[in-house]
């Protein structure tokens, strides 16, 4: 039984990319692939970058996980500050999360249709489901060059301090917005 496990064990972690891995390490974050999907490859766009992508051809669902590490430039803050001269701002990164979010949504959303949608993550989610200390769920409509495929999109978008910023996209053109189950929703969440 114990050969049976390392086998499992191996077999999750050689479907993902040595690069994702590393993000995920540097991060300190886990990753559950969700059942049904499969890896896809990474579309890219002038729009938002992501490191890892995954469908699930039967739901019509993929989602795209971007993962931020926040160690260099904390780094470049903490350098920044030492060096400060009189009258220079830094602004820490652990700072920086919901204008980074605000960005993103700048860069993808379909202006012509719904405005986004955001809902704060409560305390005891963040902290007991995710370990983060900040999070939003946002839904909106994406713009074809970030998505040609899909139109509706649910970012669940978390930060947590010194560690990284992550963003998961999950993208349908379900109207109803019971597409988001549980194993996508936790599917990537801090150590």
């Amino acid at each position: 039984s114990g050969l049976l496990l390392i086998f499992l064990a191996s077999f999750t972690t050689d479907n993902l990319s040595k690069e994702f891995l590393e993000l995920l390490n540097i991060a300190q974050m886990e990753f559950e692939q969700p059942s049904g999907f499969k890896q896809t490859s990474i579309v890219d766009n002038e729009q938002m970058n992501y490191d890892y992508a995954l469908i699930d051809s039967a739901q019509e669902i993929e989602v795209r996980y971007a993962i931020t590490p926040l160690d260099g430039l904390i780094k470049e803050y903490e350098e920044k500050e030492r060096n400060k001269k009189r009258g220079e701002i830094n602004i820490s990164p652990n700072n920086l999360y919901s204008y980074a979010l605000e960005t993103i949504l700048l860069n993808i959303q379909d202006t012509k249709n719904m405005e986004p949608q955001q809902h704060a993550l409560e305390a005891k989610v963040l902290q007991n489901g995710f370990k983060a200390d900040w999070g939003v769920i946002t839904l909106l409509e994406v713009n074809k060059v970030f998505s040609k495929k899909f139109r509706r999109c649910m970012i669940i978008a978390l930060h947590k301090d010194n560690k990284a910023d992550s963003y998961c996209f999950v993208l349908t053109n379900k109207t109803e917005s019971n597409f988001l189950t549980k194993d996508i929703f936790k599917s990537l969440v801090f150590k």
